[in-house]
């Protein structure tokens, strides 16, 4: 995340230098110097707000209540990119003035965004301020509204905040009930040619982008095996079928599950290929069960270098299953891959440690396929 915050400001940097404000955006007589509200005709009594103004003139606060909602509402449903402001030249570094509400006591900042088309994230840079003693407030400010106004983006998400002694830096970073981050902020002085500004700073990962990145990397490192690829085409075509053509002789196990023999392959040099039943959470009726593919080999604690076994199968799976996501859970040392274009079906490699062995398991499964259990 430091490398994209460097990045930001590097990208605002040229903007700020080349940006020209009109002197009165709003044609009220009063210049966006003086004038407290730039964007809607006020009176010189009221320092250029409107009489009736719910902000009155002479307020510190960086943003009301709706601009930071309007603001998040944006970068929660990646609307940002709807919002340029046309008539402004895109500049070199591909930063862009949005119509998003101006920001700061003054309301004189416009927002800009950028949207980086190599990567997979987003940058939204909002200034709150011109005064560099401000950060402390400004920080407090936001805190506040991100704690107690409720946004789409802010619903059921946890907060965590984090400062740079060094730099003075403050981040705000919100995660998912899962610990999932999804974006982050950060609020930091950025010096300009003399002027100290006070940056609210959003990034935010696109997860497509983010799904695609992780596939392709995957991919790139990954080995190509032709039989590894050819088996698991064989395994994952009879998955869709609830392997029908590919059960023999089916009693149940210690587990009270269904197991079957099967004639598919045993994947990467495996020991026991096996088709066995588990639960599907079926809301209507809890006979209903899906049938799972599970190759499976044993090692020996001793002599055994199982990092490269599974290392090795990891890599064959990267480069040789047609998929679009890539999981790692490292709680259960597994490795989870969504098929492309069908969701519902996944490989799992999966490493089970006892005392004595290691259990290596991959296995297939397609949770849109039920298997009713007699």
């Amino acid at each position: 995340m430091k490398k994209l915050i460097i990045l930001g400001i590097a990208l605002f940097t040229v903007l700020i230098s080349t940006a020209q404000m009109p002197p009165d955006d709003d044609n009220d007589g009063i210049p966006n110097s003086e004038d407290l509200c730039p964007k809607t005709k006020g009176t010189k009594a009221n320092k250029g707000c409107p009489e009736n103004a719910t902000e009155k003139a002479g307020s510190t606060s960086f943003l009301t209540n709706k601009e930071f909602e309007t603001i998040m509402d944006a970068v929660c449903l990646r609307t940002q990119s709807q919002l340029i402001n046309t008539s402004i030249p895109v500049a070199a570094d591909g930063m862009q003035q949005t119509t998003l509400p101006f920001t700061g006591p003054k309301k004189q900042f416009p927002i800009y965004y950028n949207e980086n088309k190599n990567d997979i994230f987003t940058t939204t840079i909002i200034i709150l301020s011109d005064n560099e003693n401000d950060l402390e407030p400004a920080y407090n400010e936001l805190l506040t509204k991100i704690k107690t106004i409720q946004t789409l983006c802010l619903v059921g998400k946890k907060i965590e905040t984090g400062s740079d002694a060094s730099t003075g830096e403050k981040s705000v970073l919100f995660r998912d009930m899962l610990g999932n981050g999804e974006f982050e902020m950060r609020i930091y002085k950025h010096n300009n040619g003399g002027q100290s500004l006070i940056i609210w700073n959003i990034f935010t990962v696109d997860p497509e982008k983010e799904k695609k990145a992780t596939a392709a990397t995957a991919k790139s490192q990954g080995v190509f095996d032709k039989n590894f690829a050819d088996d698991m085409k064989k395994i994952l075509s009879a998955s869709s079928n609830g392997f029908v053509k590919n059960r023999f002789d089916g009693k149940k196990n210690t587990d009270g599950e269904m197991e079957f023999r099967t004639n598919l392959p045993t994947l990467a040099g495996m020991q026991k290929a096996v088709l066995t039943t588990s639960d599907s959470y079926s809301p209507y009726d809890d006979s209903f069960k899906i049938l799972e593919y599970s190759a499976t080999s044993d090692y020996k604690t001793t002599g055994t270098n199982i990092e490269a076994i599974v290392t090795e199968l990891e890599r064959k799976c990267d480069g040789s299953l047609d998929f679009e996501k890539k999981e790692i859970v490292k709680e259960a040392n597994s490795v989870v891959y969504t098929i492309k274009g069908k969701p519902d079906q996944k490989v799992t490699l999966m490493l089970i440690v006892t005392q004595s062995e290691y259990l290596i398991y991959l296995t297939v499964t397609d949770k849109s396929v039920e298997f009713k259990n007699q």
